[in-house]
């Protein structure tokens, strides 16, 4: 009679494990929005993994769902010995996190206890981030947790791949937000738009500074804390001030302009399952959010979105989203915006960042269902061949600083030649 050893109990647990669906835990920010008196009634650890923006809950939602996953608030009261036996990888859920003043200490302390095979596939540069800066030491932690094995890095644009090579990162890549593929619509038209009313805004305060005078015809949907103290019947002082400095003009007419507009026709939802229907539900969307842009454009709605800085610049690259600018919005409204977008760049786009996304996500062992837009792509792991040939994804991260620090001058051309030159390199 044979008998198993220690060791050959453990190889066949082992394969008996592997022909198991993979079980994955998900971390980082709440699936589920959080007002902001709740946010800062909890503890600053606590409140920093808080969405307070409907964006945040897309982003760990979007990673739940792909990937048959579940969410665990990690400031609880956990039981590791449990989670080790249920789960077989943790991914990490963060948004603009990269920076110098993000601590995730709490976060990697935790990991660190876990002891689970960690994958980091969302974030990218935080607000205030210029590249000049040195990253948090716990983003260090964290970022080194997550390349064990040969692991990549995912990030959502070139600007935050090179931000973390400058830390000593060469296993970085570009592969967009995981938002983007939380659903494949079909391809995006230019849509039919009569008027204004049918026009739809996800609402930020820069876009209604150049919207101010024809807001009111539009249909307004709040989307974080700060939209929240206007739409549901606060004074709006934030915006009101944020509009001025932009703008100038009378504080006054602003408040009243916005009022209007509000009392007229907008929504905020209390959920983010609502949020996300009424984003759905337009006939166009001409988007001051990041995120309430890529929620209508999965979901089929023709959606043009006003990048205001380098975090959503560098998404807009990545997918070749539609676009227009500020000042064609103020100088010739809503509806040329939208009619003039190019959405033709971003249907003939998405196919190869798809398939890029499951190419990345299944060489870091995870399970990823096939989609039918990326089936015809090859498999080729060229993740810095497609950094160095896109010169629209390589013009945003040419809007990172230089280091300010003496000891390390470095110009943007010798980091993109010493990012190439290691990237090579690690493919070999």
């Amino acid at each position: 009679m044979s008998t198993v050893t220690g060791q050959d109990q453990d190889a066949v647990s082992l394969n008996q494990r592997s022909a198991l669906p993979m079980n994955v835990l998900v971390v980082g920010l709440t699936p589920d929005y959080y007002s902001s008196p709740v946010s800062t009634a909890v503890t600053a650890h606590r409140a920093a993994m808080r969405s307070t923006n409907m964006g945040a809950s897309f982003i760990t939602r979007s990673i739940v769902s792909m990937f048959n996953a579940e969410y665990i608030d990690f400031m609880l009261d956990v039981d590791i010995s449990e989670l080790q036996n249920k789960y077989d990888v943790c991914v990490v859920s963060l948004a603009s996190h990269l920076g110098p003043s993000r601590d995730v200490s709490k976060l990697v302390g935790f990991l660190k206890q876990l002891d689970l095979k960690t994958v980091f596939l969302s974030g990218g540069l935080d607000a205030g981030a210029t590249g000049a800066q040195k990253i948090h030491k716990s983003l260090i932690d964290l970022l080194d947790l997550c390349s064990a094995d040969n692991q990549w890095i995912g990030v959502r644009g070139a600007a935050s791949a090179l931000y973390l090579h400058r830390q000593g990162f060469n296993n970085v890549v570009p592969v967009g937000c995981p938002t983007m593929y939380s659903r494949f619509s079909s391809e995006i038209q230019t849509p039919r738009i009569e008027g204004a009313t049918d026009i739809a805004v996800p609402f930020h305060w820069k876009i209604a500074a150049n919207l101010i005078n024809e807001l009111s015809d539009h249909f307004l949907i709040g989307q974080d804390s700060i939209d929240e103290e206007l739409f549901l019947g606060g004074n709006g002082q934030r915006i009101t001030n944020n509009i001025h400095r932009n703008i100038g003009g009378s504080k006054r007419e602003i408040r009243e302009k916005l009022r209007a507009a509000i009392s007229k026709n907008s929504y905020f939802p209390e959920k983010y399952d609502k949020w996300y229907e009424a984003l759905g539900a337009q006939t166009a969307l001409l988007s001051g959010r990041l995120h309430g842009a890529i929620c209508g454009l999965t979901q089929g709605v023709p959606t043009v979105l006003v990048p205001w800085d380098i975090r959503s610049r560098e998404i807009v690259d990545y997918f070749c989203m539609p676009v227009t600018s500020s000042d064609t919005i103020s100088n010739d409204g809503a509806r040329s915006a939208v009619l003039n977008a190019d959405f033709d760049k971003y249907n003939e786009r998405r196919a190869v960042c798809w398939a890029r996304w499951s190419e990345f996500v299944q060489t870091n062992g995870l399970e990823f269902p096939m989609q039918e837009s990326n089936k015809t792509q090859s498999s080729t792991r060229g993740y810095a061949e497609l950094l160095w040939n896109d010169k629209e994804l390589l013009g945003t991260a040419s809007l990172l600083r230089d280091r300010e620090d003496d000891r390390y001058p470095l110009s943007f051309r010798r980091i993109l030649r010493n990012f190439k030159r290691n990237a090579v390199s690690y493919y070999k």
